[in-house]
């Protein structure tokens, strides 16, 4: 009776240990989202629902740690500065010198707050994509490829584009960028404007000078098609007065006694009517000739 009264006590031992063991600790930093890790079954949130529940992953030797992520807001900097488009163009058509190109120079300065969205822990941590432990070195790289995304977008600035001075339209431009990420607030500390007015008449000028170019290659190309048309007319013409100048030779070669006629007439030309019964005669004779050939 003592032995068993013994294993019932060893058995309620050994399960109260294993009841504790199971037990998760679930110990979070201040300010901090929780993340459960274990080998068997990878990351997920902590909820309410693991709270003093007994799970039998954590039995396991070294399968289950708990995580703490923290859940404060990162503030990166804003620092952009750059040129409207064709602005070397704009100056050297202006002959401004170039310590004077701020005509044309846009720049932001300011701060933005962002921190990563619950629902992206956990694929991100996945993906590993961020360690746990130093999460601001991710953070970091976030701040510097959205001040690189802002220095592409108002290099390829439009003028309507100053808009996105205004916070909540910045705030919809780097929403839409960056969808994982959640934004709190965009600070302006700075920010200059290009001479607008001045680079909508250097453009205009420069629209100008365009469409009189491509006017000038117009009418360099209507010339061009007229002296070709004209030079093939003429080439023409010339082979007329060639073939009929050989029909005359053949005659000629024929009938040597137009030539003494010819000697004899000199002020009568080469097609005078008197000639012209002897080409068509030849003209015939050649035609007989080329059909007996034949």
């Amino acid at each position: 009776m003592k032995k068993i009264l013994a294993l019932v006590l060893v058995l309620i031992l050994v399960i109260g240990v294993l009841y504790w063991l199971g037990l998760p600790s679930l110990t979070i930093e201040n300010n901090a989202i929780g993340v459960i890790h274990t080998k068997t079954s990878g990351y997920e949130l902590i909820t309410e629902k693991h709270r003093n529940k007994w799970d039998i992953r954590k039995i396991l030797p070294h399968n289950y740690t708990v995580l703490s992520i923290p859940n404060h807001y990162y503030i990166a900097p804003i620092s952009v500065t750059t040129e409207l488009r064709q602005s070397s163009v704009l100056l050297e058509l202006l002959n401004i010198e170039i310590p004077s190109k701020e005509f044309f120079q846009f720049s932001i300065h300011g701060e933005v707050n962002f921190r990563l969205k619950h629902d992206k822990i956990i694929p991100f941590l996945e993906k590993n994509l961020f360690q746990p432990h130093s999460i601001d070195i991710f953070y970091n790289e976030e701040g510097q490829r959205i001040n690189a995304f802002l220095v592409q977008n108002f290099t390829n600035l439009q003028v309507d584009a100053v808009q996105y001075l205004y916070q909540h339209k910045l705030l919809d431009l780097l929403k839409a960028e960056f969808p994982h990420l959640e934004f709190q607030h965009v600070k302006i500390t700075s920010f200059k404007l290009p001479d607008i007015d001045l680079y909508r008449m250097t453009q205009q000028r420069i629209q100008e000078q365009s469409d009189y170019q491509q006017k000038q290659n117009y009418d360099l190309t209507n010339l061009q098609q007229e002296l070709f048309l004209e030079q093939e007319r003429d080439n023409i013409k010339f082979r007329h007065t060639l073939e009929k100048l050989e029909e005359i030779g053949k005659v000629l070669t024929t009938y040597p006694i137009l030539l003494a006629y010819l000697a004899l007439e000199k002020n009568h030309p080469i097609d005078d009517p008197f000639v012209a019964p002897f080409i068509e005669l030849h003209a015939t004779l050649d035609s007989e000739n080329n059909k007996e050939m034949e």
